[in-house]
């Protein structure tokens, strides 16, 4: 049901362009307005394929920054390969891996070969090779096991890596956060995640995508335990973010990510002006950019400009509410007007003002809209934690929005 509404990312997780929680992508490209409705746990995609495998047939593919986009310039896989032929096993594994890693289309004639090549030679290594990590990682993603099967290959193969040596430590923290998606909030979970941040953090290229992703879903969990905890870990993971350099449009979203889950986080403890100052200067940086004419800025931070907007609701100030809703529908693009959220956000404003033609206006809309009656039937309006939840269940239930 939910996958009608979202583009859902099918990209393993310790390959090339290892991709965050689905609800990020989705808050910041795809369909915010659900995404911010849902716990990240019901939008995250387990690894499912290689990269190249699915761009044909529904995969998300994250859209080109014209300011930092360069000219392809792919590896020749297949002559590097040809030229290893007779080399050293090891040696053919590891750029074999490399190839798999970059993309190289394991599901085609050629990668099906070198696919059985790489569960060949692996088979052959200790049970704590670098080597047999990443080849394992690459065959979970290739099968796409079920999620229980999933889960206890990965506890084995990071119970392989528990005395790993430091050239193995990068793969262990690939295993660990490939495995804390698919764990419950536990104290394992958390174990995890400590293990792929500090296995990755020193050890990986600033803005990585991996690290980020690993920080961030820390950051989360800490949160449901230790407030104090998590607070110091999203302040580290911004500064990281602040003085990394981004490495094309994913890792620039993961750092819009990590502040709008920063923000989120004062905002459920009512530290509205911290949040507000944590946020306004990319926001009001990215909106001077779109009356240029370039709204890229403006779609990646749509998610704070949404929580800028539930302050402004919250401290009963209209003017600054009408603004972030501009900047929200613009942000927006072509989705607004599929958007329940920015309905939901528009009755918000007119029941504000007291405007009753907005009022039916905003009725009528959601009243209209498929994402309405699927976000009520599911149950995820009850369940959202993202900022203005509780006005937002508020007005639902005022003026009968699941009611129909």
């Amino acid at each position: 049901m939910i996958e009608s509404i979202l583009v859902v990312v099918r990209v393993p997780r310790a390959i090339a362009l290892p991709i965050a929680a689905v609800a990020i992508l989705a808050s910041c490209f795809a369909s915010p307005a659900i995404a911010a409705w849902l716990p990240s746990s019901e939008l995250r995609a387990r690894p499912a394929a290689i990269p190249g495998s699915r761009g044909t047939n529904g995969a998300f593919l994250p859209e080109r920054d014209a300011r930092s986009s360069r000219p392809a310039r792919g590896r020749d896989w297949d002559a590097e390969l040809a030229a290893l032929n007779g080399a050293p096993a090891e040696r053919r594994l590891a750029v074999l891996l490399g190839a798999a890693e970059s993309g190289y289309d394991l599901e085609s004639t050629a990668g099906r070969t070198h696919y059985a090549e790489i569960r060949r030679i692996a088979g052959t290594l200790a049970k704590n090779d670098p080597l047999r990590g990443r080849a394992l990682l690459i065959e979970l993603a290739m099968e796409s096991p079920p999620p229980d099967e999933e889960r206890l290959s990965l506890r084995a193969l990071l119970e392989d890596f528990r005395d790993a040596s430091a050239g193995a430590e990068l793969v262990k923290g690939r295993i660990a956060l490939a495995l804390a998606p698919l764990l419950p909030s536990s104290p394992e979970r958390l174990r995890a995640l400590l293990i792929a941040r500090d296995a990755m953090r020193g050890r990986v290229s600033e803005g990585n995508v991996e690290l980020a992703e690993a920080w961030s879903m820390l950051a989360a969990e800490l949160a449901m335990h230790d407030a104090s905890a998590a607070e110091a870990e999203w302040k580290a993971l911004v500064a990281w973010h602040s003085v990394a350099r981004p490495d094309g449009p994913v890792s620039r979203m993961m750092r819009e990510a990590a502040e709008a889950s920063y923000m989120q986080f004062l905002m459920q403890r009512n530290r509205l002006d911290e949040a507000e100052s944590l946020v306004r200067p990319s926001v009001d940086s990215a909106m001077a950019e779109a009356v240029r004419g370039n709204e890229i800025d403006l779609r990646r931070a749509l998610a704070k400009v949404q929580g800028l907007f539930w302050i402004a609701i919250t401290r009963r100030d209209t003017a600054h509410a009408a603004r972030w809703l501009d900047a929200w529908a613009d942000a927006s693009s072509g989705s607004a007007d599929l958007d329940p959220q920015l309905a939901l956000a528009r009755l918000a404003l007119a029941d504000l003002r007291g405007d009753a033609g907005g009022v039916s206006d905003a009725r009528e809309r959601l009243a209209s809209l498929v994402a309405t009656t699927v976000l009520c039937e599911s149950g995820a309006i009850a369940r959202a934690t993202h900022p203005g939840a509780a006005r937002a269940r508020e007005l639902v239930e005022r003026y009968g929005v699941c009611r129909g």
